[in-house]
């Protein structure tokens, strides 16, 4: 077929073809000379593109019709047409289906399958595509109602999901009846709705001249001055661009003079070039380097072409992706006051969403809805009315009537009146009698509880692509399908539907009088005379819904006529779109009749997008892009390359047929050591003044590190490439950069894989004290394509790649060199590579890419298996190898803080940069020695097990707090080796007392069933009387993300072993909690504390162990002073170790030698929020009470 005349929708030859068709080649290294061969390329190309996927899933699934869903392929069955929606944009089928080939459940709400704009293709179940395809469209999949049951409604549990679909050539395909039973195949990947709208476009062009084929078809090297800078005589006011705001009119001819010098603009001289050649150029081209103001130079030159153009013919800008389009129309509003308005999608920025078409229609005064539109109206209520009627006639509420099946032709008149005349309603009634039977609803059980994985970033890719404007147009007149009773039939009989049908006709033939047909073979006869029926009104079904196809093109036609003049009617002077949306909405911005289109990311933009979208009425277009990062993306790898070359853009093959263009060489984003790693890329990029002082983030010795290791990737159920081990030593990166003073929000993660990026998010928001420090765990993972245009002040890439020992070298998609030029051009101050260095630079894939950047990072010796950092408060350098080592650190070295207090004593906590993280200690008075020891155990009476004592003690208010740790506690001894806690919450290890034979302790398991730890609710809230952690900690958290307990160190003292461990990132969060949330009952707390010497090496020594014959109760009112009461008989729990017992219970230089020690009650608020405090005195001393805040 002529390209020319190809249909928008693919055909069915095309997708049952068992070959794929043969392409042309796209030459990009000489001009294609051919308007027509050039056109004919791109179109065949991208039509390949978006059928062929499509075409492999049908042929996998002929070859077996009885597969389960694969990666490549979604297999649907059971698929029934429930009804037909009037709406708009035609007439949408509406069909359930049974997702019966996949062994998982589908979250409708996040899969990207059945996308809007995605093309199936459906066969009957008894064919199978052997012979007959069906081409749709995917209009519509809303949730409620449609992918699930609408059980607020009525709906049954098991309704089956339903989707709107267009028919691709509804005069051949549409389907009436629903008892034909189809099968659906969709392919998983691909997306028609990406190129439809181009291959439309192309077809369009190519029935007129334009002036930029001399460019595109010529290959014409020079470009003359846009018509309007001719009609201009060359000079334009240049005003908008200086930056004294007192200048007068700055009216040059910007062809002869030039532009005024850089020192009076806000641009650089290289910035001032490009705009030159983007004033002075019919095709302009603008290259710009990472960070070199891209989009700053196109805002001036819209401020320039603004300032002197009449704003008659507004100016479309493009962009590549929505984000991109935003941030431009966003520094356009803020540098000209110029107001503009979006097609497409809403944008989630709300000063861009109040400027659509739909919100200018709203502030008109002017009625649009003439007469066209009323025609229009008028018909589709006409086609409304004249399906609703056919349905009612094909599938009524009882059963058919044989005047309707005489009028048609199914039955003889003498047929028709051997049927009881007097029955009027259903005649066929007494005639079946018991042959008669009523239609099953259609049902789908979902095969398995587990959800399957879903590709987010595909889903929500290609939900961009859905207009809001389109829903809108969605909504219509619903006329479902509902017959309600059929003849009976034996399903055997039934399975064999074509040789049931000429049987039953021989039947009909035989007997004029309807009476005398058997009774066992009226059920079928009736069926066969409906289906009869059905099919002679499926003629006239099918040439209504063409007619109403064309209707809804008409309808467009108009809405584009009539959204221009609103349009117009504002003088809106730029309007913007996504790269697609030049295609889709061609209609309108034709009748706004455009002078000058701008593309942002024209390197990341089809060549087709473009050339599709040159309008007749354009006068020029400006291309600005950098064809060394992201180029456009093909869903078929082999189309991207030689010798159909997709993915080279027209940015692309215009530099490289020697088209003149400008270059920005002056980046402001990257400190000059990161950008070194560029210069093999971008040999002439020089450092603005700005980026020369900028330091590496704190906390690390370098900018820019390569982080090599050797551990061994894997792959997800959706073959994305991961590696665990590398995501978990990113994860404790990421919180050693926050522990330094990088907030989370100014760190971003970048991956190539999907999968990567989900296994990283898992292991941030599993970090217990990153979340602490971050707590509404805004966490920057992406993948590179994702992420362009886009740049932060830390940059980790994750690289993944690492086969094993044994396997070859291998590193997928990263050996194209466009990503890698993005990945490495995103960090401001610091930017770090976790990787396989020896699988990147051996490979033959990637050597050529990663070779010279690497080479950079080894000059200068920045590339090891050992990650330097720099400890800020003590200047020395630590070394990180694995992730373990992340759990020795605290945000700086190994030693000791060792920070002077207020209190005048020395924090002891391990290495911290955070001042306020130091422990705190009250200031006493001069004369008081402080000492800080103290243990607290929980009473209750004797013979009370440990789980019904703590409720005793602390009251019903307390049940919440049963330990998730089961059985009495016994602590390991301090050589003891903590092990790994469930997730969930912290405890410690455990081990049995030394044996007095050996002295050691054998492990035994801290869990316990579930009946010995009580509910799951009870075992969160203990974590705080088994982990006790204070406000005056003095060691940083241990915890990891998973609840994983790193260090616990053990105590020795009275033949028992005591546990201490810190959890204070943990601590500050429940203390938050216990201050906002309602009071707790008062807890019963019994001291133990004991008298120590402390040696002239400030080391400690236990002298003896005293028991307090005092019991302390914290009480629900916070202006009640702790009480005392007589002591209950002590049993035999699990002691608590308050937080000032630190390290063996901290001491510090200035405590005494030796001496009795007794405790002093806390008053105020914190008793009763589960709070009790006391500072440990020498006893000699005391002088006055001194409160120490004390967290149980």
């Amino acid at each position: 077929m002529n390209w020319h005349e190809e249909p928008e929708m693919p055909r069915a030859e095309e997708i049952i073809a068992t070959q794929a068709s043969v392409l042309p080649h796209h030459e990009v290294q000489k001009p294609p000379r051919n308007k027509n061969r050039y056109l004919e390329a791109q179109y065949r190309l991208l039509r390949h593109e978006g059928t062929e996927l499509l075409r492999r899933s049908v042929q996998e699934f002929r070859q077996d019709p009885g597969m389960a869903e694969s990666s490549d392929t979604a297999v649907y069955t059971n698929v029934v047409v429930h009804g037909y929606l009037v709406s708009r944009i035609g007439m949408l089928c509406r069909i359930g289906f049974c997702p019966s080939r996949t062994d998982k459940r589908i979250r409708w709400n996040q899969s990207p399958r059945l996308t809007p704009g995605t093309i199936v293709a459906l066969s009957p179940a008894d064919d199978k595509f052997q012979n007959i395809c069906l081409i749709a469209n995917v209009v519509q999949r809303d949730l409620v109602g449609r992918l699930e049951p609408d059980l607020a409604a009525g709906e049954h549990p098991s309704t089956p999901p339903r989707i709107d679909i267009a028919w691709a050539d509804p005069k051949h395909d549409a389907i009436l009846d629903p008892d034909t039973e189809l099968v659906m195949v969709e392919a998983r990947n691909g997306y028609y709705e990406s190129v439809r709208h181009a291959m439309r476009g192309l077809q369009e062009w190519s029935q007129y001249p334009s002036r930029f084929e001399r460019y595109l078809i010529d290959g014409a090297k020079e470009a003359c001055a846009p018509q309007y800078l001719r009609d201009f005589n060359h000079t334009m006011d240049l005003s908008s661009i200086l930056t004294d705001d007192t200048s007068t009119a700055c009216t040059v001819n910007v062809v002869r003079d030039g532009m005024p010098a850089a020192d009076l603009t806000s641009l650089d001289p290289s910035q001032l070039n490009s705009l030159q050649h983007v004033l002075t150029s019919e095709l302009a081209i603008v290259q710009g380097p990472p960070g070199t103001g891209k989009t700053f130079t196109s805002v001036s030159a819209l401020k320039v072409l603004l300032s002197n153009l009449d704003g008659k013919h507004p100016i479309v800008i493009a962009a590549q992706t929505n984000h991109a389009l935003d941030q431009i129309l966003l520094l356009c509003a803020q540098a000209t006051k110029a107001e503009f308005v979006r097609l497409g999608r809403r944008s989630q920025n709300e000063f861009i969403s109040a400027r659509t078409v739909f919100n200018l229609k709203q502030r008109s005064q002017k009625s649009y809805a003439g007469k066209e539109f009323g025609r229009i109206e008028s018909l589709r209520k006409t086609h409304a009315k004249e399906l609703k009627d056919l349905i009612d006639e094909c599938f009524p509420d009882g059963l058919l009537k044989p005047s309707e099946l005489l009028a048609n032709g199914v039955i003889t008149q003498a047929q028709h009146d051997s049927l009881d005349p007097d029955l009027e309603d259903d005649p066929f009634l007494p005639w079946l009698n018991d042959s008669i039977e009523q239609r099953p609803p259609h049902r789908f059980e979902p095969v398995s509880d587990i959800f399957e994985d879903v590709d987010s970033d595909v889903h929500d890719a290609r939900r961009r692509m859905v207009d809001d404007d389109e829903k809108d147009r969605l909504s219509g007149q619903y006329i479902p399908i509902l017959e309600s009773y059929t003849g009976r039939v034996d399903l055997e009989i039934l399975k064999r539907k074509n040789q049931l049908r000429s049987r039953m006709g021989g039947v009909l033939r035989k007997y004029q009088d309807l009476w005398d047909v058997p009774r066992h073979f009226r059920g079928a006869v009736y069926r066969c005379l409906r289906d009869q029926y059905v099919e002679l009104k499926t003629k006239h079904f099918r040439a209504l819904l063409e007619e109403n196809a064309q209707l809804a093109e008409n309808g467009r036609s108009c809405r584009a006529r009539v959204d221009a003049e609103v349009i117009k009617e504002f003088n809106i002077p730029i309007v913007g779109c996504t790269a697609t949306g030049l295609t889709k909405y061609r209609k309108l911005i034709e009748n706004l009749q455009p002078r000058v289109l701008l593309v942002e990311e024209a390197a990341e933009t089809r060549e087709a997008n473009i050339t599709s979208a040159l309008f007749p009425s354009l006068e020029q277009v400006i291309l600005v892009g950098d064809h060394m990062q992201l180029a456009p993306h093909t869903d078929l790898r082999e189309l991207g390359d030689h010798p159909y070359n997709l993915r080279v853009s027209l940015f692309e093959r215009m530099i490289n047929l020697g088209a003149g263009h400008a270059i920005l060489n002056v980046q402001r984003r990257m400190s000059p050591e990161i950008r070194l790693i560029l210069e093999p890329f971008y040999p002439t990029l020089q450092d603005h003044e700005s980026v020369l002082a900028r330091t590496p983030a704190p906390g690390m010795c370098h900018a820019s590190y390569f982080f090599c290791h050797k551990w061994p990737e894997s792959q997800t159920q959706w073959k994305s490439s991961i590696n665990l081990t590398e995501a978990r030593m990113i994860a404790g990166f990421v919180r050693y950069l926050v522990q330094n003073g990088t907030d989370a929000s100014k760190v971003t993660i970048l991956t190539f894989y999907q999968g990567q990026r989900g296994v990283i998010l898992r292991e941030l928001s599993k970090d217990a004290v990153l979340n602490n420090l971050s707590p509404l765990r805004r966490y920057n993972v992406c993948t590179v394509d994702g992420y362009q245009g886009e740049e932060n002040d830390v940059v980790i890439l994750s690289l993944v790649r690492s086969p094993r020992n044994t396997a070859p070298y291998n590193v997928g998609f990263l050996d194209n060199q466009n990503r890698v030029v993005v990945a490495l051009s995103r960090a401001r101050r610091g930017f770090y590579i976790f990787g396989n260095y020896r699988n990147l630079v051996h490979s033959a894939k990637s050597k050529a890419v990663w070779g010279p950047p690497t080479l950079v990072l080894r000059d200068q010796d920045r590339c090891h298996s050992r990650l330097p950092l720099t400890c800020k408060r003590h200047g020395e350098v630590v070394e990180v190898r694995n992730p373990q080592d992340w759990e020795m650190l605290h945000g700086g070295c190994r030693r000791k803080c060792e920070a002077r207090l207020e209190c005048g004593h020395v924090c002891q906590l391990l290495c911290h940069p955070c001042a306020a993280e130091c422990d705190y200690v009250p200031k006493a008075p001069s004369n008081v020695r402080v000492g800080h020891i103290g243990l607290y155990e929980f009473l209750g009476s004797e013979n009370q097990t440990r789980d019904e004592a703590v409720p005793a003690a602390v009251g019903d208010a307390a049940q919440d707090l049963i330990s998730m740790y089961g059985g009495d506690e016994v602590i390991p001894n301090d050589d003891a080796v903590a092990s790994d806690v469930s997730s969930g919450g912290a405890s410690p290890d455990t081990c049995n007392p030394p044996d007095a034979s050996d002295g050691t302790g054998s492990r035994t398991s801290p869990k316990a069933s579930q009946s010995d730890r009580g509910s799951v609710e009870e075992e969160d809230l203990l974590s705080a009387v088994n982990s006790p952690s204070a406000p005056n900690s003095h060691e940083s958290s241990n915890v990891n993300g998973g609840g994983r307990l790193s260090a616990s160190r053990g105590i020795e003292r009275a033949g028992q072993h005591w546990s201490k461990w810190d959890l204070r990132d943990y601590d500050m969060k429940m203390r938050q909690e216990l201050k906002q949330g309602p009071r707790v009952a008062g807890m019963i707390v019994k001291e133990t504390f004991r008298e120590v010497q402390v040696r002239d090496d400030c080391q400690r020594k236990v002298v003896k162990v005293h028991r307090s014959t005092n019991v302390h109760q914290t009480n629900p009112s916070p202006d009640m002073a702790v009480t005392s009461r007589p002591t209950p008989s002590p049993v035999r729990v699990p002691a608590v170790l308050s937080s000032a017992a630190k390290d063996n219970l901290i001491d510090f230089s200035d405590a005494p030698a030796s001496g009795p020690i007794r405790p002093l009650a806390v008053e105020g608020p914190y008793a009763s929020s589960g709070y009790g405090g006391m500072t440990l005195l020498e006893e000699e001393d005391v002088r006055s009470e001194v409160s120490d805040l004390i967290r149980l």
